[in-house]
């Protein structure tokens, strides 16, 4: 059961995304509305707003095109030993330039929030248990990275590199 949602500073963001009922036979003509993408491969995506919902088994790759025109999409974290749905993050930043937003729902904690937005997630469906003042902390729990990721910070590495003498 999903919990508050937050964004990458922490604060309670707006949810108006809703699921998309189970007995749809189409798309709602208005409102913003995330479906499943298996549901969704049986219909006609509109223009406008939509978001998906990928389970951590689909091959974002082998999705591109259809994922890359939605404007949000929902990945499935079911369990925190489970990392799946973070190769499904980065594959989408940094391999198929996807720049809408990006939600984790499911297994989401402080303990994970930090390698969530390294991997290119920005939104965060907190577990029901979580308290989302202490989550933010989880943001700057460090100061330095060692490789360079979706979040595009500069590393360790680079910056001993520029400041060398020359």
């Amino acid at each position: 059961m999903a919990g508050s949602l937050i964004g990458l500073d922490g604060k309670p963001l707006t949810d108006d995304w809703q699921p998309l009922p189970d007995d749809a036979g189409s798309w709602p003509e208005t409102g913003r509305w995330i479906a499943p993408l298996d549901w969704a491969d049986q219909r006609d995506i509109p223009p406008g707003e939509h978001g998906l919902a990928l389970a951590n088994t689909v091959d974002v790759e082998a999705e591109a095109e259809r994922l890359i025109r939605a404007s949000l999409l929902q990945l499935e974290w079911p369990a925190l030993a489970d990392g799946r749905a973070y190769t499904q993050a980065r594959l989408l930043r940094e391999r198929l330039g996807y720049r809408g937003p990006i939600r984790a729902i499911g297994h989401v904690v402080r303990d994970n929030l930090w390698e969530l937005a390294r991997c290119g997630v920005d939104q965060f469906a907190l577990r029901a248990d979580q308290d989302p003042a202490g989550c933010a902390a989880a943001f700057s729990s460090f100061s330095v990275v060692y490789q360079r990721t979706a979040d595009r910070r500069e590393s360790v590495f680079s910056r001993r590199r520029e400041s060398r003498p020359a």
